[in-house]
């Protein structure tokens, strides 16, 4: 009886440990299931900014008068509505694009496109893209600053900033 008993607990003990051992398997699966996810978006994210300013700089090439376009009176016709006011990309996210350019911490910069980047070129992504020019930070006649966002799912952030001239891009930089 009391190997009976002694055998019990030896069992329970075994059960309690795979238990706690299957436990710890499933977190760790989920915790590298999300960090892989959020990798993903991160990824997504920084493409989509990318995308974003090629396509502004496409865009900004056309335009006559670049100082329309660091005064805010010309806008890209990527453009989903007023440039103030809240959007909702989806994922329970809500951007607002007036705080959103104050955030830049430089009066300098002009919304030039916002929409999300489905819109723009129909790519299949979840990102919303938000475009600022700006004058060129070093001065240089004929150079406007293009600074790129893209917001993503689960809160990712990447952008990017470029400074052009009528011959091309001049400079290209991650923003962190």
């Amino acid at each position: 009886s009391g190997t009976r008993g002694a055998a019990l607990v030896l069992a329970l003990m075994a059960v309690a440990l795979l238990a706690a051992l299957g436990l710890s398997l499933a977190v760790l699966t989920s915790v590298e299931m999300r960090v892989a996810a959020n990798y993903s978006h991160a990824q997504e994210a920084m493409s989509a900014a990318e995308t974003a300013l090629e396509l502004a700089v496409r865009e900004l090439l056309a335009i006559a008068d670049w100082r329309e376009v660091t005064d805010g009176s010309v806008r890209s016709r990527f453009v989903d509505g007023p440039p103030d006011g809240v959007r909702s990309p989806g994922d329970g996210i809500f951007l607002n694009l007036t705080e959103l350019t104050a955030g830049l911490g430089d009066p300098g910069w002009r919304l030039f496109a916002y929409s999300p980047l489905s819109r723009l070129e129909g790519l299949p992504s979840n990102a919303y893209v938000v475009v600022w020019a700006g004058p060129d930070p070093a001065g240089r006649e004929g150079v406007i600053a293009l600074r790129a966002d893209a917001l993503g799912p689960s809160g990712s952030r990447r952008a990017v900033r470029a400074a052009v001239s009528r011959q091309g891009v001049l400079s290209w930089e991650d923003v962190r």
